[in-house]
Formats: structure tokens, sequence, C-alpha cells
């Protein structure tokens, strides 16, 4: 056995791991290769070796049979070496609660279990008034943008009810990023750090998502819809089974589409002719879970941009040549959330 100095795939913290060599060569990385490594792996017999939760594997020669692990499959914060397709193909592997692959787009995956809380940028910390609304924001940089704003308007003293509002993975620059990350991420987003103890750092009265404008970004994080849709199903399930702050109660979900993107080239690309896509793939979703509410960014900034979704620009609401907003869009955006918040009742 070798020892590799690895980056995390999220953090770009360094992690090590052993390789195993066999007549001098290491059996290659699924980080590195993708697909490929994959193939080398099962066609070698061979095993994954976590870092302890990173989204990082390397493969370890066995000499023949393709078996799980020295340790019976059993995946301790890392990924195990059992070929899903879906997560309840993960049911019988210990620790191990979901699918997932080190590269997004369609490639094999593997069970994987929890990942390292560095993996997943800022995470909840235990309430500052606890008898306040517990708020968490899930989302992307759009989401983060109206957080900016929106936070502080829940958090103001001279609301008859205060809330307590948070932005998980706030320090990253694209916030919560794609699916296949928040499908990584959501039990530390939602617990904190302590999570592998079931016992959450924090428990929610409200919790409101939007995933999609990374999902369809035709760059590293690009997800077909049907991948999306998966990713999202999963995230979906663990937001309205997550218990509530109040004995016995669940959190107040609601679910918050994409919005739309100037009808011209982007960096990274991406088209508006694929929102609606996406948006109808999560539309799909949430009506399997009739407790979710919808917040309709998407039909809101359309309307405020005209009515016309093709729209090649939006002055003095979104940034030109931007999915981003200028600072009238994001007041206006962070308005229609708050009154949608307010008015739901707790």
């Amino acid at each position: 056995m070798g020892v590799m100095i690895t980056r995390s795939l999220w953090s770009g913290a360094l992690a090590v791991v052993c390789v195993g060599v066999v007549s001098g060569a290491v059996v290659p990385s699924r980080r590195a290769s993708g697909e490929a490594a994959v193939s080398a792996l099962w066609a070698s017999g061979g095993e994954a070796v976590s870092d302890g939760g990173a989204a990082t594997a390397t493969a370890t020669a066995r000499g023949g049979d393709a078996r799980v692990s020295d340790n019976n499959g059993v995946c301790v914060g890392g990924v195990s070496t059992v070929v899903c397709h879906t997560d309840a193909d993960c049911s019988s592997v210990v620790n191990c609660t979901w699918c997932r692959d080190d590269v997004p787009g369609p490639h094999p995956q593997l069970c994987g279990g929890p990942p390292s809380p560095t993996d997943c940028g800022t995470l909840p910390a235990a309430a500052i008034t606890p008898a306040d609304i517990q708020y968490e924001c899930f989302g992307d940089s759009v989401s983060k943008g109206i957080f900016k704003v929106l936070g502080p308007m829940l958090a103001n003293a001279t609301l008859a009810t205060v809330w307590e509002p948070f932005h998980p993975s706030s320090n990253e620059g694209g916030g919560c990023g794609n699916t296949m990350r928040g499908k990584d991420c959501t039990p530390l987003w939602l617990d904190g750090a302590n999570r592998s103890t079931h016992d959450p750092i924090r428990r929610w009265d409200v919790i409101s998502f939007n995933y999609g404008l990374h999902d369809l970004a035709r760059d590293g994080e690009y997800l077909t819809v049907a991948e999306y849709a998966a990713n999202l199903l999963n995230i979906t399930t663990r937001l309205v089974n997550a218990p509530g702050r109040q004995p016995g109660t669940k959190p107040k979900i609601y679910w918050m589409p994409s919005t739309p993107v100037p009808d011209v080239p982007l960096s990274p690309p991406r088209n508006q002719s694929d929102v609606p896509l996406y948006n109808a793939a999560a539309a799909e979703v949430m009506q399997q879970f009739p407790q979710i509410e919808v917040i309709d960014l998407y039909a809101f900034v359309v309307k405020a941009c005209g009515g016309n979704p093709h729209y090649t620009a939006c002055p003095g609401f979104q940034l030109r040549g931007n999915v981003h907003f200028e600072a009238a869009g994001w007041q206006a955006l962070a308005d229609f959330v708050f009154h949608r918040l307010t008015a739901g009742g707790l």
C-alpha cells in the first residue's frame, strides 16, 4: 500500500488516502477519470478506499472477486463499491444512504455515505434565540442574493414574530450548487456537523429550497433533466421528513422554481429554453408532496421583465447578460418571498 495526497471534490481540502499498488502500478482514481476508473475498479475486483468522507475514492486491486470491502460492505463516511441505480440499492449497506457519483452526469454510481462536514461549506450552528422562528433557505447564488435582503427583513425585531434565518453553504459563491451536491450535503445542512449522532444541532420551523440553474448550466455541474429530478426527489424526501422545532412537528416547506435567464449567450452557458423544462420536472416532484407550497419566482420575474419568457434584457431589474439581479430586482424578489413566508402561518 502507498499514500496519495488528494483534494476533496468540493472543499479543496487536502486529504490522505491509501492506494493499492499492483506490479508497481496504481489503480486509477474514480474522481480523476470518472466512468473509466469505475470500469477499471470492477475489472480488477477493486475495492473503494475512502478518505473518510470526501468525495474521492481510489481502487485497491484485490486479484479476482469483486468483493464490497474488507468490512463486509460497510460504508463508513465514504463510498462503497456497491453499484447502484437508485437510493433503494443502498438500503442494505450500513451507513450508506444514497447513490452518489463524484462526477456530475450519467456515470456509474456507487452507494455513498455522509460527506465530510468540510465538503459542504457553512453549516448550521445552534439557534441564537431558540424561541424565534427558525428558517433555513437552501439554494444557489440567486437564493443567496435574495437571502441577503430577506434575512434582515425577517430578523427585524419590530415584527410580531421574529425569525432567525440561515442559508447553508453561504461561504460558497454558488451556494448549495447543483442537486448532486445538494443530495450529498442535505443531512449536514439540516442537522449540522454532528448529524452522525442523529441529534440535530438545530431544528427548523420553515424551510425554502431551490435548485436548477447549476444543474442546467453547460459546465461541470450539468445534469440531465432526469438526473436532476431524481436528485431533487431525494432532497425533497429528506426535507419533508426532517423534525420540526416543536416536538411532533415538521417544518413548513416552500419550493421556489428557478428564475428565468436572459435569452442571450451567458457564461457559463445557460439556455432559457431549458429553465421551464427543469422547472416542470421539479413541479412533478413537488406534486408528490402536497404539503409543500410553491413560491413561483419564475413567473414573478417573467412578469417583472415584460411577460415574455425569452426576454433578452430586463434593465433596472436584472443584470445585463447575467442570471443575477440589480439591487431593485433583489429587493423585489425579497419582498415577494417575505410576504409569502410571513402570510403562510405557523
